[in-house]
């Protein structure tokens, strides 16, 4: 049923069409007909449901409140700190559409407000530093060093991109 569902457009990995890039490691083609577990690589942007043992998860970093990459912020924590991530066949989760929320709105929507979204690039640039004096420069195979190294530690443009497309979010 849910593949009927999917070749008729009527289902998607949580916000694919709107955001592709926190999708692309899983790879749903190959996640239709896999018979095993297989493992995908972390890439910026990363975002998707994960199961993990209480004990390994990060806590989710409060400086981001509101409304915006928190779920991102938090995966690209789980990579630096080592962890794999592995595709699980046959495993899916619903999420029914509805309304948008006022810190949505307030952060992304028509009358959002811009301090928002330099409080998120400055949070963000924040984030990225910790987790290189926490994990190492080789966390996340070296992005975050580089980033710093060339002096681009905020979002490199997914702000104005998910404001402009209305998204933020995860996936199937």
């Amino acid at each position: 049923e849910l593949r009927a569902l999917w070749d008729d457009k009527a289902a998607e990995g949580f916000h694919c069409s709107a955001f592709p890039k926190g999708h692309v490691p899983t790879d749903y083609e190959r996640w239709w007909t896999a018979e095993e577990p297989y493992a995908v690589s972390y890439c910026m942007h990363y975002e998707p449901y994960v199961i993990m043992r209480k004990a390994s998860v990060p806590a989710y970093d409060e400086r981001f409140r509101g409304y915006g990459m928190n779920k991102i912020s938090h995966i690209m924590e789980v990579a630096a700190a080592g962890s794999s991530f592995l595709v699980l066949p046959k495993v899916f989760i619903t999420a029914l559409e509805h309304a948008r929320s006022a810190a949505w709105r307030h952060a992304f929507g028509p009358q959002r407000d811009p301090s928002h979204t330099l409080r998120l690039a400055y949070v963000m640039g924040a984030f990225k530093r910790d987790l290189l004096l926490r994990y190492g420069h080789t966390a996340l195979g070296g992005m975050l060093a580089r980033e710093a190294s060339s002096g681009h530690t905020a979002l490199g443009g997914v702000l104005a991109q998910e404001a402009s497309s209305g998204h933020t979010g995860g996936m199937l």
